[in-house]
């Protein structure tokens, strides 16, 4: 597997030539120097995240910072219709 390193510039102008690369290993995009995205096949991808549980509802609500989260729902008026058998 290789890695490969392109900045955005190199990217931008051919595009193929990441798409080739990635075929080899993962492809870092760079600007100014710095990495900012991964070009992967599908494939590579896809085993990437075929292990990740799909997080629940209520794992999200132990997130780091889920406390510090306001939650403040406007209340709704609502009437209940008749019932139409009366």
């Amino acid at each position: 597997m290789t890695n490969t390193k392109l900045t955005k510039q190199e990217v931008t102008r051919n595009f193929a030539m990441a798409e080739q690369a990635a075929e080899k290993g993962p492809v870092m995009i760079t600007t100014n120097g710095k990495p900012t995205h991964v070009v992967l096949t599908y494939a590579d991808y896809d085993r990437l995240v075929a292990n990740t549980p799909k997080p629940s509802l209520a794992t999200l609500f132990y997130f780091p910072g889920a406390a510090d989260v306001s939650f403040c729902p406007e209340k709704i008026d609502t009437k209940p219709r008749p019932d139409p058998f009366e």
